[in-house]
């Protein structure tokens, strides 16, 4: 059936962004001037390293040219000025749930476009959005591995300096060039290769710094963390407080996600399961405390394994 409105009506679709003229927060002057609601929270333009995270996460359905490049919240409105020069706001009652896919928060937004945030940590404007939108607030961080990753860093490259300085790029190139490619020149200067490239990647990979809110968990590897992995909290069913050793009380107590699926984070091969913290055998009570904590922040249930009274 074809409906048509009767001549001189229009029908609007409802929306919920609004265009605007003056930034919260900044006055003009001149007899109209006017009296803006005061900031709650904001955020400045991005940096180049969030210009490429942005980059690399824009999506079909979430185009990093309606990301917001600045934004502003008042007790009223979130304020908004997109990387496509697009300047908007919407009412605060209109956001529905908060949700991160890769490096964008993304909002909801009754009967309009997502409002599209550029993860960044730290952002006072993003904990207050997290803490008003989110099923719980407050994170959890933690890092896993540092000193044993410190340690094997430091062997690997103090022996593969040792093995450089005894065998030296030059020697190694002229026993090549005479055709001694098994010669103890050239295996001591590729073993000290090997040592420090083996230094690098632990250094690069070897621990992991964990961040739990309620959107999910973010794995950051290496002893300088660049390089972020995330799940959404949906994707993690359970927390588990266990011994290592089920059979042996001085077993160290581990606290382990687990995913509704296989799958891999921040590591080589898949896995279902996950460490995210490791306690001494002696400290029970903080293990479980950690795994309520953490499932608390993630909306999902904890069970003790560790066979004790709290």
């Amino acid at each position: 059936m074809d409906i048509t409105a009767p001549r001189g009506v229009r029908y609007h679709a409802l929306v919920a962004w609004e265009p605007f003229e003056q930034w919260p927060g900044e006055t003009r002057g001149g007899a109209f001037r006017e009296q803006s609601e005061p900031v709650v929270a904001e955020r400045a333009g991005p940096s180049t390293r969030e210009r490429l995270r942005l980059f690399w996460s824009s999506q079909p359905d979430f185009p990093s040219a309606k990301a917001a490049r600045r934004l502003a919240l008042t007790a009223t409105y979130v304020y908004v000025q997109r990387f496509d020069g697009d300047r908007r706001r919407v009412v605060r009652s209109k956001l529905r749930g908060l949700r991160r896919t890769s490096g964008l928060l993304i909002a909801g937004v009754v009967d309009d476009d997502d409002l599209i945030i550029p993860h960044r940590e730290g952002c006072e404007a993003e904990a207050h959005l997290l803490k008003a939108l989110s099923r719980s607030s407050g994170t959890w961080t933690h890092r896993v591995g540092v000193g044993l990753s410190v340690f094997v860093a430091l062997l690997f490259f103090v022996v593969g300096a040792g093995l450089l300085s005894e065998y030296p790029f030059s020697s190694a190139v002229d026993a090549w060039r005479m055709g001694l490619t098994t010669a103890e020149r050239v295996l001591g200067f590729g073993a000290a290769v090997a040592f420090l490239t083996a230094s690098l990647m632990v250094t690069l990979w070897g621990s992991s710094r964990f961040r739990i809110s309620g959107l999910g968990v973010e794995r950051t590897r290496g002893l300088i963390p660049w390089m972020p992995f995330f799940v959404p909290a949906e994707s993690i069913t359970e927390v588990w407080v266990l011994p290592s050793r089920q059979k042996r009380s001085n077993s160290w107590l581990y606290v382990r996600l687990r995913f509704r699926e296989r799958q891999r984070f921040g590591s080589m091969f898949g896995a279902r399961v996950i460490p995210v913290a490791v306690f001494l055998p002696r400290q029970r009570r903080e293990a479980v405390a950690c795994g309520e904590r953490i499932a608390r922040l993630l909306g999902c249930t904890v069970h003790d394994r560790t066979g004790g009274s709290k």
